[in-house]
């Protein structure tokens, strides 16, 4: 994946490359609004509806995702691809492109998992609502997969996600496992479940991980 971004809120410029993307630097420095300008980018290639201020662009500023450019002119965004004027909506408030990409995205933030655009949010903090097998476990192919992982890392909550969520097909209520347990599920069920042209967001990593859990994933 290539992600170029201009004029957008306090980013100048960014140029960034590859299938796997870390950003990490001092708390106002941006990084944040790196991911704030793909998500919206993946929101409009998506055909989503979402959420837009004038402010948020730099006259002439745009979001670029790969062949398409998310870009802010005259009081109004406008989504290219490869050049080609795809369409233009009013850059305040919600807005939506008529758009057949069929780009999907999956984002993961510190306590939520968003499959999609049609499942909608699924907390991953524990607590109301609870993460259950119905979110976590319904294929039989991906808890295989994520067993293997949690098996790789060395996380001795493979062996009861094994038992309850691929052996038994029970729901594993959320109030039962660690936040980082949770987040840890939450973040490799987005990494298999995702579909193809997926785009991936996770805001502070590491939080709730353990260091082992961080360098082996």
């Amino acid at each position: 994946m290539e992600v170029e971004i201009a004029g957008y809120r306090n980013v100048e410029y960014v140029l960034l490359k590859g299938n796997k993307i870390v950003l990490f630097g001092p708390n106002g420095a941006g990084k944040t609004n790196i991911l704030r300008a793909v998500y919206l980018a993946a929101k409009a290639l998506a055909g989503a509806s979402f959420r837009i201020s004038r402010d948020d662009f730099k006259p002439g500023g745009y979001i670029r995702l790969d062949r398409y450019t998310l870009k802010y002119s005259e009081g109004q965004l406008s989504l290219y691809e490869d050049g080609r004027l795809i369409d233009s909506t009013g850059a305040e408030g919600e807005v939506r492109f008529n758009t057949s990409s069929g780009v999907k995205e999956v984002f993961v933030n510190q306590c939520t998992v968003y499959v999609g655009w049609q499942k909608g949010p699924i907390d991953a903090c524990g607590g109301e609502p609870e993460v259950s097998g119905e979110f976590l476990f319904e294929d039989p192919y991906i808890a295989s997969r994520i067993a293997r992982r949690l098996k790789t890392l060395g996380v001795g909550l493979w062996s009861v996600y094994y038992k309850y969520a691929y052996k038994l097909d029970k729901w594993v209520e959320g109030n039962r496992l660690s936040y980082g347990e949770l987040r840890l599920l939450a973040i490799l069920y987005a990494i298999e479940a995702a579909p193809e042209k997926s785009i991936i967001l996770i805001d502070a990593f590491e939080t709730g991980l353990h260091y082992d859990w961080i360098v082996n994933l």
